[in-house]
């Protein structure tokens, strides 16, 4: 009974060194492994968090330069776009954008009339403006110059003389000339070939959309 003992015990001390040998080993080799891991793990993380910096500043430096370019008050030479409404004095619209269609034009390249030009300049992004037009810088005054009475037999004799009806003629560059019936007799039809604001105050709503 005692060597079976003593047997069992000295098979158990051997048992217990060898664990004890193999969790120093696995404990040496842990301490020894863990400083160089954490290391490499902490200059992946360094590294990536400067790369994640070094990209945001420059991200935002972009934006910055792009909202610093941007204009945002009209002058002339720019190009802008616009949404407007075109009305007489008595509030009758006579013209006006559709939506998503802005007007889009070169401030004071002269393709706008004069008041419109003039009225936009000083105009903020995003502003609404009321402007007040006078004849003389919109479609100027009535020039009685271009009213002229035609024989009837001109036309032709199924066509139907009505007052306000629009005519177009060629002129001598054979280029077409359209006009407004304003009166009319037996022999005669008089047509006024001015522009058909011609004389009128205007008034128009802007709103600056865009200015480049």
């Amino acid at each position: 009974m005692n060597q079976k003992l003593a047997k069992i015990s000295k098979s158990f001390y051997f048992t217990v060194i060898i664990i004890l040998l193999v969790s120093t080993s696995f404990s040496c080799n842990k301490k020894n492994a863990t400083p160089e891991i954490k290391k490499n793990l902490n200059q992946i993380e360094t590294t990536s968090n400067k790369k994640e910096v070094k990209m945001e500043k420059k991200d935002t430096t972009k934006t910055e330069k792009d909202n610093s370019n941007k204009k945002t008050v009209v002058k002339v030479g720019d190009t802008i776009s616009v949404m407007y409404i075109g009305k007489l004095t008595d509030g009758t619209i006579f013209d006006q954008s559709k939506e998503g269609h802005p007007l889009t034009f070169k401030v004071g390249a002269g393709r706008m009339i004069k008041g419109f030009d003039k009225g936009v300049v000083g105009m903020k992004l995003n502003e609404e403006k009321t402007v007040e037009i006078p004849a003389k810088e919109a479609y100027g005054p009535k020039n009685p110059g271009l009213v002229h009475a035609f024989d009837r037999a001109q036309f032709p004799k199924d066509f139907v003389v009505e007052k306000g009806k629009t005519v177009t003629f060629r002129d001598r560059s054979n280029r077409p000339r359209r006009g407004v019936i304003v009166d009319f007799t037996k022999d005669k039809v008089t047509v006024d070939f001015n522009h058909e604001l011609a004389g009128k105050d205007l008034v128009f709503t802007i709103t600056v959309i865009d200015i480049k």
